[in-house]
């Protein structure tokens, strides 16, 4: 389970984490459209895991999926072990992106305008006023979606429940998902127990080291 929760984290917090900036800094700007872009990013969100689930269980479906429609029938995807993990992450990332936009397009809001105004009068381009700028003022809410994209990583269990019910050959049973079988399915107890507090316990010093990073950011900017 330990396994399988680490896994999923790294891969949601570096590919989800550039796709949702780039798509914040799309509907950020007053483009035409933008409010479609705010609707597309979010719906995942507010989805219930359920129907998330059932939608992606038939195009992912090796018989009928429209997946294998296109690649060909050859890829198992949910019941293979090696692909039934990546399928997750992404599946879980997408739902999640609605999210974490909003946190982006919140941090942007409150960034000052003035700032963005001198480095255009000084002649900084797009990408020196996204990597000088924008990133290092974001840094705090860059922090606190990464930290939330973990602690959700690790509390994963209804997609995992729906879609694989922790295989197959429980390569996709997560820390969370253990507690439930180990409870509900083995009546043991202890070890159910034993893994909720392993995860409190990561949980915890995730948050610590959280704070302690944005701590150490704080006293550089006042330094």
């Amino acid at each position: 389970g330990f396994r399988c929760s680490r896994l999923c984290y790294p891969h949601k917090r570096g590919t989800g984490n550039r796709t949702r900036y780039q798509g914040v800094d799309i509907i950020n700007k007053k483009i035409k459209g933008a409010e479609f872009f705010k609707t597309a990013f979010f719906i995942p969100f507010i989805t219930p895991a359920v129907v998330v689930a059932i939608i992606w269980s038939r195009i992912f479906d090796p018989n009928i999926g429209f997946i294998n429609t296109i690649l060909g029938p050859d890829l198992k995807w949910l019941y293979d072990t090696r692909l039934a993990m990546p399928v997750l992450i992404f599946i879980s990332a997408w739902k999640l992106i609605g999210y974490n936009v909003v946190l982006f397009l919140t941090g942007l809001a409150s960034l000052n305008k003035n700032i963005y105004e001198a480095a255009n009068i000084d002649g900084a381009n797009g990408y020196q006023t996204l990597i000088l700028i924008t990133l290092p003022l974001l840094k705090p809410m860059i922090f606190f979606v990464t930290l939330v994209t973990a602690i959700t990583s690790f509390q994963a269990f209804d997609l995992v429940y729906m879609l694989t019910n922790g295989g197959p050959q429980n390569s996709t049973s997560v820390m969370v998902y253990s507690v439930y079988k180990y409870a509900f399915e083995y009546f043991d107890i202890g070890k159910s127990c034993a893994i909720a507090y392993l995860l409190f316990i990561i949980i915890f010093i995730m948050i610590l080291f959280q704070n302690k990073i944005k701590k150490i950011i704080s006293d550089k900017k006042q330094a």
